[in-house]
């Protein structure tokens, strides 16, 4: 189900459609230097859990960097990222059917 925000009032700000990430901007994204690195399976499992989509990816990325932290291993990935999405992407989903993009 596809989450909207609609308002009485008028808007002067364009609305804009985020796209999907290609498969090289999420490897950019993701690979970017800092405190921890992620190898290449744990930036292709962030992308696939955020279906490309920018702000998700962002909170995939996150989630791995706190589970790294932490110690812990996908599982804590998951749980993470939902906890993430839901508080930062507040209505930021593809309007699929949950089938992942490409």
């Amino acid at each position: 189900m596809r989450h909207q925000v609609t308002s009485t009032l008028p808007s002067y700000l364009p609305v804009r459609r985020l796209e999907p990430l290609t498969a090289a901007d999420c490897e950019e994204a993701l690979s970017q230097d800092g405190p921890q690195r992620l190898g290449p399976t744990q930036r292709e499992h962030a992308a696939a859990v955020a279906e490309r989509h920018p702000c998700r990816l962002q909170c995939a990325g996150e989630a791995w960097f706190r589970a790294l932290e932490a110690g812990a291993g996908r599982d804590r990935v998951e749980d993470e990222f939902r906890d993430l999405s839901d508080q930062v992407c507040l209505g930021a989903s593809w309007p699929s059917t949950g089938e992942q993009r490409r």
